[in-house]
């Protein structure tokens, strides 16, 4: 109802109905509102007249027309406006379709208050929103605002001149909003930079990996950094005023170096850069092993002041050195360095004993000497590539050949060394002994072959036990069909003649004959029933049933197949529903079978709900074409029960099912016709609460 002249417009919109209020403009605008726009982004689209894409989330349709008028009736002239009734559909939109703002309607049928907010804020973060709430409520809409919106419409409040202000400053403070956050991201990043090189600078004075030390030319320490002190083992003022030679260097060699410190200082020796190798005194009395390199220092009138030096502790290293040569000498696996030319230049004492040459033999050999014939043509062209520099490193299995004249196997690793202007200097080669574990490949390979020899045949009697089945199968069919005909004579005779007694055709019967001519009459017809289903599952099983398609009304067809179960849901005191949403219009598929599928599910449906209870069918379209639910708040199927179902002559065992009747392949019959017309069926259902047996069906047959 629309009130013509006034300012009051009601609006009726599916099961809320919602009091819109006209009014002339909005009490107060945020002052941001007129700030200017500029030629970049959504704001010098809407200074220019660019398109505008906006995205209007409410479901009440009566609120949707009423923003739909005032955004036509509003200055957004290159503006679009599209309208979803719910958050799933809007969110597919946002993430398909180029939108500049959202208005967003809080309280939607699949989401209910901020939830509805977070959500959008979450999947598009970068997309400014307007909150359309109907309730002037200043707790949800600071609420709102902080949780990310931009603006918010009061439905009662609503003008064109608002919306338009609305839309505005929303895009306007979400511009705002960006630019600060990328001011503030690069002044961030500014920080960091300057952070990192003040920490970089730092980092070299503190943590430097060798000594810095200046000494004057009398040899006293003027300098020393944190690396040097920690050596010594002495704080800085402990170092500084010393003299270097007699606080810091060994007795035995404290004389030499000083007299040759002193012979550089004085210009007897005329260097600029000299090395040595010196040890050092720590506080703990413990000689530390030092590589100098030194530099003279001037003054300003070009004398020597002293002496630059910067000093790595290689003690470590030379142990280290000392442990690998020991390593080289000791390790459980052969380990050889070879020329570039394949000479042979340093063997350790297992590569001798797996081949059972000496040093002195193998020195005088190449490699290709010991490798095995068939395996010298791919060892040449790998040490090449890798020469060359093609390759990084050498993994391969190799034959050697032993002095004896027998074969190893080896697991062999080789690497390039360089000298130091990156020039091949040699090869190390890890020579791994795996004669034993090439041996067992051998027995392992003749059982695998036999293996496969098994599972060949096994795989032959497998096919052949399954041609068997098919056939059983096909005969079981073909029994079914034949015992179906044969009992449909004498059953309908049986049906027929109850039929004509209990309606007294040929005479009266007592009360007593009348129950149990009723009792063999619905046994028949049960009877009957069943041997209908199993002549129509054994067609199926044959391949004989085919499908005849037309196209037909599915609205009409639920109609009529719930206007079968009028009467025994009326006995039963339970309600029938239907719902449809949407458009659902005609398909193309074999009528009679959806309307027997919709028929055994309804009937199932309204045998096992209690008297009182409800049972209803719901429609909708789906991506695929349409999807059919038929519900009840019967007595619901147990969880561990529900993989049982859709199987032939299956009945779950319940309490009420015991006493109800019926053959256990209505819902097999069901699936394999859906799945026929190239659907699926599936259930839903708890113990206690109800089932939901749903179809889904392409509008038309491919």
């Amino acid at each position: 109802m629309r009130k013509l002249g006034g300012n009051l417009v009601t609006v009726a919109g599916g099961s809320k109905s919602k009091l819109i209020t006209r009014v002339k403009s909005r009490p107060k605008l945020p002052p941001s509102t007129q700030l200017e726009d500029n030629e970049n982004g959504i704001r010098g689209q809407l200074r220019n007249g660019q398109n505008i894409s906006i995205l209007l989330i409410e479901d009440n349709a009566g609120d949707a027309r009423l923003v739909q008028e005032y955004f036509h009736d509003s200055n957004l002239y290159s503006a679009t406006l599209k309208r979803v009734e719910n958050l799933e559909n809007g969110l597919e939109i946002l993430s398909k379709c180029e939108i500049n703002i959202v208005i967003l309607d809080l309280n939607l049928p699949d989401s209910q208050g901020l939830e509805t907010l977070q959500r959008v804020r979450h999947n598009f973060p970068h997309i400014p929103i307007v909150i359309l709430t109907g309730f002037n409520d200043e707790s949800t809409i600071l609420a709102a605002l902080q949780e990310g919106a931009q603006d918010y419409i009061v439905k009662g409040e609503l003008t064109p001149n608002l919306l338009t202000n609305s839309i505005r400053y929303a895009i306007e403070r979400h511009c705002i909003h960006e630019e600060l956050d990328q001011k503030n991201m690069e002044l961030s990043n500014l920080l960091n930079t300057i952070r990192a090189e003040r920490d970089t600078v730092q980092k070299y004075l503190d943590i430097a990996a060798v000594i810095l030390l200046v000494l004057d030319s009398n040899g006293i320490v003027t300098l020393i950094n944190k690396h040097g002190q920690e050596i010594l083992g002495y704080p800085e003022e402990d170092i500084i005023g010393q003299n270097w030679f007699e606080k810091f260097l060994p007795l035995t060699c404290r004389a030499e170096f000083q007299e040759i410190f002193e012979e550089i200082v004085s210009g007897q020796k005329e260097l600029m850069h000299f090395s040595y190798d010196i040890p050092v005194i720590t506080k703990s009395r413990v000689e530390r092993l030092i590589a100098w390199k030194n530099e003279l220092i001037f003054d300003d009138d070009g004398n020597i002041a002293g002496v630059l030096s910067s000093g790595e502790d290689i003690t470590d290293r030379r142990e280290g050195e000392e442990q690998l040569r020991a390593t080289f000498e000791q390790a459980a696996v052969g380990i050889v360095h070879t020329a570039p030319d394949g000479q042979l230049l340093r063997i350790n004492q297992k590569f001798c004993e797996m081949l059972g040459y000496s040093q002195v033999e193998l020195t005088k050999l190449s490699f290709m000497d010991i490798t095995h014939p068939d395996d010298r043509d791919s060892s040449f062209l790998l040490v090449q590539f890798l020469l060359a520099g093609k390759i990084p490193s050498i993994a391969t299995e190799k034959r050697y050949i032993r002095k004896d004249g027998s074969i190893l196997w080896a697991n062999v690793a080789s690497s390039l060394a360089r000298d130091i202007s990156g020039n091949p200097k040699h090869l190390i080669t890890i020579v791994e002994d795996i004669s034993d574990r090439k041996r067992a490949e051998e027995v392992l390979k003749e059982h695998q072959e036999h293996l496969e020899e098994l599972v060949k045949d096994r795989t032959v009697e497998l096919e052949n036990a399954k041609v068997l089945a098919e056939e059983a199968n096909q005969a079981k069919s073909d029994f079914l069909a034949n015992m179906s005909h044969e009992l449909r004579t004498p059953l309908n005779a049986i049906i027929g003649f109850s039929e004509v007694l209990k309606d007294e055709m040929v005479g009266p019967i007592s009360t007593e004959q009348g129950e149990l001519l009723n009792d063999i009459l619905q046994s028949g017809v049960f009877l009957a029933s069943l041997i209908e289903d199993l002549l129509d599952l054994s067609k199926i099983e044959a391949g004989q049933t085919t499908l005849e398609f037309s196209e037909f009304d599915i609205k009409d067809l639920l109609v009529n197949s719930l206007k079968l179960f009028n009467e025994k849901a009326k006995g039963h005191d339970i309600e029938l529903n239907l719902e449809i949403s949407g458009e659902i219009g005609k398909i193309v598929g074999d009528e009679r079978r959806i309307t027997q599928v919709v028929y055994n599910l309804l009937s199932n449906a309204v045998k096992f709900t209690p008297n009182g209870g409800k049972v209803g069918i719901n429609v909708h379209n789906d991506e695929n074409g349409i999807q059919v639910t038929v519900w009840d708040t019967g007595i619901g199927i147990a969880k561990e029960d529900l993989p049982k179902l859709f199987q032939p002559f299956r009945r779950l065992a319940t309490q009420l099912s015991k006493t109800i009747p019926g053959t256990g392949l209505g819902l097999s019959y069901s699936k394999t016709l859906v799945e026929m017309h190239g659907g699926r069926i599936w259930v839903d259902s708890e113990l206690g609460k109800g089932s939901r047996f749903s179809f889904s069906l392409p509008r038309e047959m491919k």
